[in-house]
């Protein structure tokens, strides 16, 4: 009776000293799942944050497949800025040239007057367009083909108008072209919007034509519009 009225007293402290290590035990176990969720939580904002920026960067990454060395290949890209445009284009054997029309643009057809040209090697190329910028005598539009100034046209202020929609003709994105038909990269018209609702639009025959043509005869496209 003696041994066991001396151990009696002991048994609330063990208790206690029990409940105590689990408390312990739950904190640190619920310290745990809370780390382990944070660092879930920021990895997957960090997954979401890190595709945002990486998705621009696809475009400028896509290479451009020729599947027919006797045809046109084309494929735009993400030029990265919001007036600019770029593209990777194919040019089989032949003689080519790269034109630029800034004005009499129709909605369909190709110019041949009013057209600025620059010959074009077969190959593979990038073509650059920095569509606008302005100075001070009025707007600049700027063309590269490889790193090298192929166009550079310095419009009148009246040319655009910065309240001006724009109108796009069909992008794009990879296709393959024959080679008797000019190849078009950017047909953009500026659009000026009625002063209600009822009163139309405007399309105005001023903007960018960009196109690859071939060669047929010195000073003949007759046959290519």
């Amino acid at each position: 009776m003696s041994a066991i009225a001396e151990n009696t007293p002991e048994q609330p402290a063990t208790v206690r000293k029990h409940l105590g290590m689990l408390s312990i035990r739950n904190a640190l176990l619920l310290v745990a799942v809370i780390g382990v969720w944070t660092s879930s939580w920021l990895k997957s904002r960090d997954v979401v944050r890190l595709n945002a920026r990486i998705a621009p960067l696809l475009g400028k990454a896509r290479e451009l497949v020729v599947r027919d060395t006797e045809k046109f290949a084309l494929i735009e890209r993400d030029s990265g800025w919001k007036n600019s445009h770029e593209w990777s284009i194919y040019v089989p054997d032949g003689r080519y040239e790269l034109c630029i029309a800034t004005n009499g643009i129709e909605e369909e057809g190709f110019l041949n007057e009013g057209v600025q040209t620059k010959p074009i090697a077969p190959g593979m190329h990038l073509v650059r367009l920095d569509r606008l910028s302005k100075n001070e005598k009025g707007w600049l539009v700027r063309v590269e083909c490889d790193g090298q100034e192929a166009f550079h046209l310095q419009q009148p202020s009246e040319w655009f108008d910065e309240h001006e929609m724009k109108h796009d003709g069909n992008q794009r994105i990879s296709e393959v072209f024959p080679v008797d038909q000019p190849l078009e990269l950017l047909r953009r018209r500026y659009v000026k919007r009625g002063k209600n609702a009822k009163d139309p639009d405007i399309v105005s025959k001023r903007g960018i034509l960009l196109w690859v043509r071939p060669v047929t005869k010195l000073g003949d496209q007759s046959k290519l519009k």
